[in-house]
């Protein structure tokens, strides 16, 4: 496997591992499925978005000190 390959399929798990912590410990604490749900959708929306950003900003960043 090549390592964008390998790199993308370490992304893809840890995103899958991320979001499952999120909505155990969101249902944990709450108790209820459709709240932790929500806020878990929610919150991974957000970082997803915030991490794009910031890696167009990173990337910018780089090209600036070129």
């Amino acid at each position: 496997m090549d390592k964008a390959k390998s790199l993308l399929r370490k992304v893809i798990i840890w995103r899958f591992i991320s979001i499952g912590l999120t909505y155990l410990v969101t249902f944990l604490f709450t108790g209820d499925i459709k709240s932790a749900t929500s806020f878990t959708i929610f919150l991974h929306l957000v970082l997803m978005i915030a991490n794009y950003i910031f890696e167009i900003l990173w990337k910018n960043k780089g090209k600036e000190n070129d």
